[in-house]
């Protein structure tokens, strides 16, 4: 193969996958999903405002209602927020700051993160098979070509950037001398980013180090204590400022909470069988096809094996489930994958073609049409956002809070309707429910989404007079007006 071959391959694939991103996945104008991106957003955001960055803050009801750290401009309170280590939205503030706050800069470091994991595929599958790097090529080929990559590769979570590092901390072990503080580094990098979301790599750097170490306890040991000293700071010094609070969340919910399914997502043992076959239905069919010979020399392709069964287990048996969990689990089985293919290539080169090049076309047009059907859902909640940022007492009725948070800056939102809230942003299936009982009224509206709010009582005078309240009414432009209710005039439009 061409030395220059591989570089020329990288660069047409770079440019692929950010045209998909671009043209397919509007990774730049679309706005932020609900959950974890627009979560991480949020606490990056915060980072830049506060300007404190050992804590991350959040300010949703799922944080601390009780424990306040710092107080924005608007005098709303942000909460610590434990659920997650702080080095993905450190990573996306940095972005915030050098380029500026957008969705496109928020989702920056995932694609580049998803092009560099590519690389990392390519160079550990050269390890695994020093004599064929097409191997290498065809797997990362087929994983870009997947909807799994292209939705994670523009979206602003953190499952890239744990790939990424996870596959680095692999890499630099499979050396006949591992690189163990390489390897250490990364790994490390790979628990702040997502911390025990990182138990799958434990086994495999095990593996990898008891095999090629000529000194394995004392690597070990290495390893091991360099990740301590790396790892154990952050920790103890939220512990210390903290305490039970710190561990409650960050270990017993986070952690235990998933395995347990008290963090929702519950799903039988089988799920992830059904997700492959409806998902990745192409390469799951035909790999399961292609392994059967394989199982009459499994110690040649132990580790990934070994890759797979942790993955793919364990997350199985864990009653919270998500798809991307498994994310990585796709790595090994495209390697697999890749090396029967060339197998074949090497015996039967028309039809291995043919049988390749339908699985990539199919593959990417469903990808385009999954790319293409995802819903920019709340773009109403940015406008309505852009229009009124000075808010205060905002709470969300049935509707997710992680958007609202980023895109109306108010510090801190709630669930609970209470006598303090002032304002109300819902959609259009539940606005009647508010409005029909004469206590709250329409503020503003866009694509679905409504921002309520609690007119005024009107007051009496000591002549008993009574004062008129304050209304208002939407103008032409967007923007709104007010009056004063019931029998006075509105201002006029501008």
């Amino acid at each position: 193969m061409n030395k220059k071959f591989p570089i020329i391959f990288f660069t047409l694939l770079f440019l692929l996958i950010s045209l998909r991103a671009f043209l397919s996945e509007n990774i730049h104008t679309k706005t932020l999903y609900d959950f974890d991106e627009a979560r991480y957003a949020e606490i990056a955001k915060n980072h830049i405002q506060t300007n404190i960055w050992l804590i991350p803050q959040a300010g949703g009801p799922d944080d601390s209602q009780t424990l306040f750290y710092s107080t924005l401009e608007s005098g709303e309170q942000l909460s610590p927020y434990f659920w997650k280590p702080p080095l993905h939205p450190w990573i996306i503030a940095i972005f915030f700051k050098l380029f500026g706050q957008s969705e496109f800069i928020a989702r920056l470091p995932s694609l580049l993160f998803s092009f560099a994991s590519l690389i990392f595929i390519y160079l550990i599958s050269n390890k695994l098979f020093p004599k064929n790097r097409g191997v290498g090529l065809l797997s990362t080929l087929l994983l870009a070509c997947t909807n799994d990559f292209s939705f994670i590769s523009s979206q602003g979570i953190a499952e890239s950037q744990l790939l990424f590092l996870s596959l680095a901390s692999i890499y630099f072990l499979m050396n006949k001398k591992p690189k163990i503080f390489l390897s250490a580094i990364f790994i490390s990098l790979a628990f702040m980013t997502k911390s025990f979301g990182t138990f799958w790599l434990y086994p495999l750097c095990l593996h990898l180090i008891l095999k090629n170490s000529n000194n394995k306890i004392s690597d070990l040991v290495k390893w091991l204590i360099i990740q301590v000293i790396l790892i154990l700071p952050w920790h103890l010094y939220m512990y210390l400022l903290f305490k039970n609070e710190f561990i409650t969340n960050y270990l017993l919910v986070n952690t235990i909470g998933r395995g347990t399914g008290q963090q929702q997502n519950i799903a039988p043992i089988y799920w992830y069988i059904k997700y492959a076959l409806f998902n990745w239905k192409y390469y799951f069919i035909a790999g399961i096809i292609l392994f059967l010979p394989l199982l009459k020399n499994l110690k040649k392709y132990s580790f990934l094996i070994l890759w797979m069964l942790v993955i793919f287990i364990s997350y199985s048996l864990i009653k919270s489930k998500v798809w991307w969990y498994i994310y990585p689990f796709w790595i090994p089985f495209l390697i697999l994958f890749s090396s029967q293919c060339l197998y074949l290539f090497s015996k039967y080169k028309k039809i291995t073609i043919l049988a390749l090049s339908v699985i990539i076309i199919f593959t990417n047009i469903n990808t385009f049409k999954r790319a293409t059907e995802r819903t920019d859902w709340n773009r109403g909640i940015k406008i309505i956002a852009s229009r009124n940022q000075k808010l205060s007492k905002l709470s969300v009725y049935k509707i997710p809070y992680e958007t609202p948070l980023y895109y109306f800056n108010t510090g801190r939102i709630n669930r609970q309707i209470t006598k303090d809230t002032l304002y109300i942003i819902t959609n259009k299936d539940y606005k009647n429910e508010l409005i029909n009982n004469n206590q709250w009224q329409i503020l503003d509206q866009n694509h679905d989404f409504y921002l309520l709010t609690s007119p005024p009582r009107a007051t009496e005078t000591p002549d008993s007079e009574v004062m008129c309240t304050m209304d208002v009414k939407i103008c032409p432009d967007g923007s709104y007006v007010g009056r004063v209710a019931p029998d006075c005039e509105f201002a006029p439009c501008k």
